[in-house]
This record gives structure tokens, sequence and C-alpha cells, in this order.
């Protein structure tokens, strides 16, 4: 069996390779996957299925295989349906023979995307929509904010109510945040009862969007509170992105104001 043929046989990965950067065959699965068939890709450079933002951040494993300081690379990355969806792929790059370079790419599956309790986005699917939404930002020169989001007193609510009340209000608060924010803003369930939010600009910048945050929650609190007998209460740090410190820089500032806010509830509680 040809190493095409292997590739061929794949059901779910799905197989391109490379020569000088442009597509010279595609198994079935990738229209599976992307919605191409090998006749539309073949002889197509590889930008065709990426968006221009991942498309240059492909570009660094791309390189380094190219230059033969790695056999093998992987990755997560956003990639372009033919409709023009982004879907989110795990990829791997291999050298082949003859200068030739195996692209494959799986689906990732909803479970590692989604949390299976909010259906907001996970942490690691969070890093990827934000790296690109990032690099859109600075296309256009827009602010772009990130939010920090933890949920006040969740384990006596577990202690006293059952986890089953702790999953309830979880599940409100991603609600609160869904409705707080644009479907193109990138909201995520960070871990256990934290929450983060990468949002573009507005007007009034973060503040607005903290108000309108607490605004929902002092809502949704009315009926929780009566059900469990204790309040619906967020902590929130907002920082804007400055895109000359990383990402993670921005993520840990937020994530300090969040909690100098969670201090300054219980000292007022005293």
């Amino acid at each position: 069996m040809s190493s095409f043929e292997i590739l061929e046989a794949l059901a779910f990965v799905g197989a391109l390779v490379l020569k000088d950067r442009k597509i010279i065959y595609a198994n079935k699965a990738v229209e599976k996957i992307l919605g191409w068939g090998a006749t539309e890709v073949i002889g197509s450079p590889l930008n065709i299925i990426f968006s221009e933002p991942a498309f240059e951040r492909f570009l660094e494993p791309l390189s380094q295989i190219e230059a033969g300081n790695f056999k093998a690379l992987q990755s997560d990355i956003l990639c372009r349906q033919k409709d023009d969806k982004d879907i989110y792929c795990l990829l791997s790059l291999a050298s082949g023979p003859d200068g030739l370079i195996v692209l494959s790419l799986q689906d990732a599956a909803n479970g590692s995307t989604k949390d299976s309790l909010t259906g907001l986005h996970t942490r690691k699917m969070f890093f990827v929509l934000a790296e690109h939404e990032i690099v859109m930002a600075k296309r256009v020169s827009r602010d772009v904010h990130l939010i920090f989001v933890d949920v006040d007193d969740l384990k006596p609510l577990n202690d006293s109510h059952g986890h089953a009340a702790g999953d309830e209000l979880l599940r409100v608060v991603a609600d609160i945040l869904r409705e707080s924010f644009r479907d193109s803003d990138v909201v995520a369930r960070f871990g256990g009862d934290e929450f983060v939010v990468l949002a573009l600009s507005e007007p009034a910048g973060e503040e607005l969007m903290i108000q309108r945050i607490k605004a929902l929650a002092e809502i949704r609190n009315r009926e929780f509170s009566a059900k469990y007998g204790r309040s619906l209460s967020l902590s929130i740090g907002a920082v804007r992105y400055d895109v000359t410190r990383s990402l993670q820089f921005a993520l840990d500032r937020a994530d300090e104001l969040m909690y100098e806010e969670k201090r300054r509830k219980k000292e007022n509680k005293r």
C-alpha cells in the first residue's frame, strides 16, 4: 500500500500533502471536516483552509518543519471551512521525503472545546480563540478588554445545599455572561468557579461591561436567593489588554483586581 493509499484509508483524520506550501493531495476526510473536495484544494495555496490570523500563527511551526528543525509538530488551531465558518482543529505536521510535508487535522470533539456543565468555551479553547481575536483587533486598531469573574461563596452553597445547587449557580452565571456580551466576544469557564471574557472595546470601556454583568446578576439573584437563601454574588476584575504585553500578563492583572474586590467584600462583612 502506497503512502497516499494509507492516508486515504484514514476515516476521521484529514490528511493533506504539501509541496512548496501548495496542496498536492487531500484525502476524503478533509471534505468531511472542512467541506472542501480534493479537486477544489489540490493546487491551491495552503492558506485556503485558514483565516488570515490563523495562517500567520500556523506559519511558525510550518517554517520549523521546512527548515528541518523538527520532524513533527502538533498544534491547536482554527481552520476555515468552505462556507467560511471557523472550526477548531487538532493539527499535526510531519516532514516526508523529497520536501513533502504531511498535514493531518482532526475536528476537535465538542467535549474538548465546550464546558460540559455550562456550555461555554473551555480554558484551552479560550486561548485559541483569544489569540485569533487579538490579531484581528490589532489589524483594525480596536482595544480589547479582559474580564475575570469569580463566583462568591460557591463552597458554602455546595456544603449547605449540595453540588446540584452549586452546578445550578454556575449555569446561571454562564447565562448572565452570555447575555452580557456579544456572540463575537470570547466567554469561557476558566475552571471551578472562575470565568473569563475577552471582549472588543466599547465607548465606556470595561466599567460599562462590569455594570452590565452586575445588573443582570442582581436580577437573577432575586430568584436564586429566594430558592436557596443565599445571594448570587460575583467578584470581577477587568483590564484593557495592552498589545505590547502577553495575554497571560493581562489575565494575571485582571485576576488580581478580581481578588481585590473579593477581599474588600470580606473586610466589609467584619
